[in-house]
């Protein structure tokens, strides 16, 4: 995962992660108890690319629903499911 994210990533990219914190102990040379807490990553989700132009592009504007004032009727409270 580290060499996908060091391959696809920069500064400012759009990423999840997610995983699971793992702390091991052991007890030192010095005979003191030492403790290690790891993140362990099991999944990796690149965001969308930023785009470098101001306009969106055409592919962009995909997920963009067009919504005229006439296309939505009243709402009724009683419709709403929640």
């Amino acid at each position: 995962m580290a060499d996908i994210a060091n391959q696809y990533l920069k500064k400012g990219s759009l990423v999840l992660i997610e995983g699971r914190i793992h702390t091991r102990s052991w007890q030192g040379s010095d005979g003191a108890k030492k403790y290690r807490t790891e993140i362990i990553g099991e999944r990796l989700q690149l965001g969308p690319k930023s785009s470098t132009a101001s306009e969106p592009t055409a592919e962009q504007n995909l997920d963009i629903p067009i919504i005229e004032e006439n296309d939505n009727p009243e709402i009724d409270i009683k419709e709403i499911p929640f």
